[in-house]
């Protein structure tokens, strides 16, 4: 061979040594050529940066900018697409529409950025089935209540309790549009009368107390029944047969039992929020509400009372130990609890949550139909919010949220978290009903 194509190879090999030895130093510094056009001279070279990846469940295959990604190991075949979880290194900056797809589940889309030098953290994404919604029985919406073992739903349109686990209603029923309450022996309790629902039979308690007894209500810690009578408030043992004065006097609007306490709004040329002691029925504290709105108190959460305004549409937090500490939320239509001191709530077109820690609201996400219902899934932590025509669900970290069902006639959904269940009313194929969802 020439000397000179040969001292020419030499150099050239030296030189491809250096390039490619350099190329790898900065690839595995975390540096990239970025080559795309127009050419901006000032980032050909970025530092890139990593997304940290995983959903539930597993197993998801990821699209950036609707490219598949693959293995960058060498295969002379074809290269293994990516799944969660995963870590994908060496990202140019910048926005990215991510996509995450899965056989049987719902696609997710969402804005991701990846920043240079840094790690993006984007971890247990839900992923929720696609399968249709399973038609349990016909009738016309109204609240649905789950029974605490998850067993049994109680519908108050129809008065009736269908049996979960068999598909199937109890003949035993209660009136249409009868509110009520589980009780810890898994029997329904409604204005006087009690479901047993393992015997599936109706015990009338007003052949006891006679029928001018309303406003029942369950004291869940001393197992004991209550109800108003005129102006007179009265619980009746658990043996369904001894009955006892508690306060009396005053016109009683609303009431609730919590532990050793009765709290309950009366009017008496005002209107008032009055904490009495079950122990020695002394008057413990007293706020006066203003007397333009329609009250009752809602019990979700067992640290804080939760006074409803429905007229004005006003939600009081209040501290059942200082009646005076109250946190005020106006242009609330329905909430539900995310941890102790912090709830999730909506006004008809936004979600957003509120902090007791801070006394402040946050925006989550902002939405064109009009919003019946928020739920919060714990386990998961996401919320799940219906409209008249979709039922979505939605992700904390950005406020993103997707259809998982669109119907028509949607309402009163709520959520079995423990099987990851949905029950909702829905029309569905000009069926209207009570309808199950499988969720994950």
């Amino acid at each position: 061979m020439n000397p000179k194509v040969k001292n020419g190879l030499f150099l050239l090999f030296i030189f491809l040594f250096f390039i490619i030895t350099g190329l790898t130093w900065l690839s595995a510094s975390g540096y990239k050529f970025n080559l795309s056009w127009p050419i901006k001279w000032n980032r050909v070279l970025q530092k890139t940066g990593m997304l940290n990846l995983s959903t539930l469940p597993k197993g998801a295959y990821i699209y950036l900018d609707d490219k598949p990604q693959r293995n960058t190991g060498f295969s002379i075949l074809k290269k293994d697409l990516l799944t969660t979880p995963i870590k994908i290194r060496n990202l140019l900056p910048g926005d990215y529409l991510l996509r995450l797809e899965k056989t049987n589940y719902w696609p997710l889309e969402k804005r991701v950025k990846i920043e240079s030098g840094q790690t993006t953290f984007l971890e247990d994404i839900n992923l929720f089935i696609n399968n249709l919604p399973f038609f349990i029985t016909s009738g016309a919406p109204g609240e649905l209540i789950i029974s605490p073992d998850n067993n049994y739903l109680y519908a108050q349109t129809g008065g009736v309790i269908i049996d979960l686990k068999n598909n199937r209603l109890l003949t035993t029923k209660l009136e249409e549009n009868s509110t009520g309450v589980w009780l810890k022996d898994n029997n329904f309790f409604s204005e006087g009368k009690i479901i047993e629902v393992s015997k599936n039979n109706l015990l009338d308690l007003s052949k006891t107390i006679g029928s001018g007894a309303t406003n029942w209500r369950y004291g869940s810690t001393n197992n004991k029944l209550y109800f108003i009578n005129q102006n007179e408030i009265s619980h009746l043992d658990s043996d369904y047969k001894t009955i006892k004065s508690v306060i009396k006097g005053e016109k009683y609007l609303d009431y609730e039992i919590r532990e050793n306490n009765i709290f309950a709004i009366t009017e008496n040329n005002k209107i008032s929020l009055k904490n009495y002691s079950l122990n020695n029925l002394t008057l413990e504290g007293e706020i006066e509400l203003p007397f333009m709105g329609k009250y009752e108190l809602v019990l979700k959460n067992n640290k804080y009372l939760e006074l409803f305004d429905r007229e004005n549409k006003t939600l009081y937090l209040i501290n059942p130990n200082n009646l005076q500490d109250i946190d005020l939320i106006k242009n609330v239509s329905d909430w539900t609890w995310i941890r102790e001191d912090e709830i999730i709530y909506t006004n008809g077109w936004e979600i957003n949550t509120y902090s007791l820690a801070s006394s402040k609201s946050n925006l989550i996400t902002r939405v064109g139909e009009n919003i019946s219902r928020v739920l919060y899934h714990k386990k998961g932590n996401y919320f799940i919010f219906a409209t008249s025509a979709n039922l979505n669900v939605g992700d904390f970290q950005d406020g993103s949220y997707q259809s998982i069902l669109s119907a028509t006639e949607i309402n009163y959904p709520v959520l079995d978290e423990k099987n990851n269940l949905l029950y909702f009313y829905a029309k569905i194929n000009d069926e209207l009903g009570i309808y199950k969802l499988i969720l994950q």
